[in-house]
Parts: C-alpha cells; structure tokens; sequence
C-alpha cells in the first residue's frame, strides 16, 4: 500500500511534509481546502498512480465557468504531484504539459456611485446575508482591505482608531496598520469572543471543548453569489458534496455580478479620484514596495492614510445620501501635475 497509495494518501503527505512546512497558515489552509472540497470528492479513493493526463484534463473542464478556481487547483495539483515524484513516491506527474482550458481574463470592475447607493441603502440590507457577512462586505468599501484579513479581525487587533493587521495574516507578510474611521469603527460590533466575525460553525478539540474561528473568506464570495439574483450555479458535478442553498427571490440582490475584491478595487479607484497619490493608495491597500523604493523608503503613510481614507468616507457618505460631496481639497499625498 504504501508503494501504490491513493490520492487522498498522497495529499495527506503533501500537507504535512510540504505545505504546513513551507507554506503561511493560510496558505497551506487554502491548498488544504481546495484538496478537500475540488479533488478529493472526485480522485481521493483512486490509485495515484492510475491518474492519468486525460483524468487531469477532465477535472479542470468541470471548472470551466470559474477560470481563476480552475487556474489554482491546476497549480495546486501539478505541485503535489510534483511533490511526489521528488519523494520517490510516484515515477512521474501526470500534469506534464497540461494547461488550463480557459484564461483569466483580470476584472476592472468597479462600482459606480449608483451601484454603490444601491448595495448600500437597499441591495444588502435586504439580502439573506447574516450580519457579519454584511458587515465584512461593508469594511471591503470602507477600507479597501483584503478580505481574508478582514474575516479574521480580532479584538487585539484594534487599538483606538487604528486596526494593525499582524505580519502573518498579510499577504505581503508586513505588518499593516489601517486607519478605522467612525463609519468602519461602528460595524465593528463587540462580540464575547475573540474575533468580530465569528464563524457560526464550531469545531471541537479532542478534549471535546470548543475551538471558535472566524468566518472563512471564500464564505463571502459564495455568499454574494447565492445572493444574486442574475447569477447561475453550476451544475453539481459528481462527487460535490454541497449544493448552493436557495435564496427566495425577493431576498436577492438586483446588482451586476460582483466580487469582494471589487469592492477593494472601487475603494481604491475614489481614492484616486478623490487625488491621492499612487503611493498613498499603494500605502492604504498594503501593497508592497519593489525596488529602490523597498529599500530605503521606510515611511509608513499613517498621516495620510488617515487622511484618504477620511475623505472617501466623507465621499461615500455623500453618494449614499444623494448629496454632493463637500469634501475640502488636499494637498498631502495628492497628485501634482506641471
């Protein structure tokens, strides 16, 4: 058994020799989901080496209609093979040559302002969404954060006005202080646990005690898509072992179809409207610096991240309430032209 192991074997070992070993925790726990929800329920019980190249072809055309879902649990799978092969587990990966059946094409969606009303004042309210899944979407616009970094909030984090994301929580792996204004500070609504948004599923350790999480980020992608009302589930496939839950229409968002990271994108786009500079917007999202820039630009932006995210609160204000926004032109961090 253990020169001919299944596939589920081979991604165990995968997990505890390669993943939790060289991969950030919530990386190795979003190769750990895709294994457990997209390849396990249709491979786990095969011979890994029966898999052949025409079987990785099949399971990439089932995801067709989700190109970037395609695209990760390609990388995914071609790694762990990979994996095996260097381990003297299998002589060879099927993956050799095989490519993706559809492109990602990069969203430039962005919400315009009657969107932008819409979802705020009527489209979310009314939507079947629970309070902190809202409330997650509601920070998205607010701050122009990621939105795995905002599900895990926890109380610790917060200190006054100012929200610092630890190093591994980050994507970049650098620490991020983000400015909370009053508007984001009153969807952070305590709670008696540890994290804002908590996930209502809870596990138990083997001493049969409760171990409490926050709310997953791919929860709030599939929240909003069963939230839709133009929007198509694929079919199950064999070995789905979840289905969409329905969502009474009247219930349903009447809204183009978006995802967390547009809202991201339209925080960021005001803020450019609104003349902030590149490098303070680069500086509210956490991108990180490459470059000469990387090496001795140490600034943090803190003044002006306050600033600009000051003022798209004041410019989202305005649009939900119908008004022209009175917001008083700056000059730190805005662009200059000659």
């Amino acid at each position: 058994e253990r020169k001919n192991p299944t596939i589920k074997q081979i991604a165990s070992d995968y997990m505890t020799r390669h993943a939790k070993v060289n991969k950030r925790q919530s990386s190795w726990q979003e190769d750990e989901r895709l294994l457990e929800k997209n390849v396990l329920p249709a491979w786990g019980a095969r011979k890994a080496s029966e898999i052949r190249k025409r079987d990785g072809v099949a399971l990439l055309d089932s995801y067709m209609d989700r190109p970037a879902l395609c695209h990760n649990i390609l990388k995914l799978v071609r790694k762990m093979f990979n994996f095996a092969v260097e381990k003297d587990i299998l002589e060879f990966s099927p993956f050799i040559g095989i490519k993706p059946p559809v492109q990602i094409t990069h969203r430039d969606r962005v919400l315009t302002e009657d969107e932008i009303r819409a979802f705020w004042t009527t489209e979310l309210p009314k939507s079947s969404m629970s309070a902190e899944v809202k409330g997650i979407l509601k920070l998205a616009l607010l701050t122009g954060q990621r939105i795995g970094e905002i599900c895990g909030i926890s109380t610790r984090e917060i200190e006054g006005p100012w929200w610092t994301i630890p190093s591994e929580r980050t994507k970049n792996g650098e620490a991020h202080r983000v400015y909370m204004t009053k508007s984001a500070l009153d969807v952070l609504v305590p709670k008696d646990g540890e994290y804002y948004f908590q996930s209502p599923v809870v596990k138990y350790d083997p001493d049969h005690k409760p171990i409490y999480s926050h709310i997953d980020a791919n929860a709030i992608s599939y929240a909003i898509r069963r939230n839709l009302k133009d929007y198509k589930a694929r079919r199950p496939l064999k070995g789905d072992t979840i289905t969409m839950v329905k969502v009474a229409e009247n219930r349903k968002m009447a809204m183009a179809h978006f995802t967390p990271h547009d809202l991201r994108r339209t925080c960021a786009t005001f803020l450019a409207q609104l003349g902030f500079s590149d490098e303070v917007i680069d500086a509210v999202l956490n991108h990180k610096k490459t470059g000469v820039v990387k090496i001795y630009n140490r600034h943090k932006y803190d003044t002006e991240k306050k600033m600009a995210l000051e003022a798209w609160e004041r410019k989202l204000n305005s649009i939900i309430r119908e008004k022209e926004s009175n917001i008083v032109p700056m000059t730190a961090g805005r662009k200059t032209g000659k």
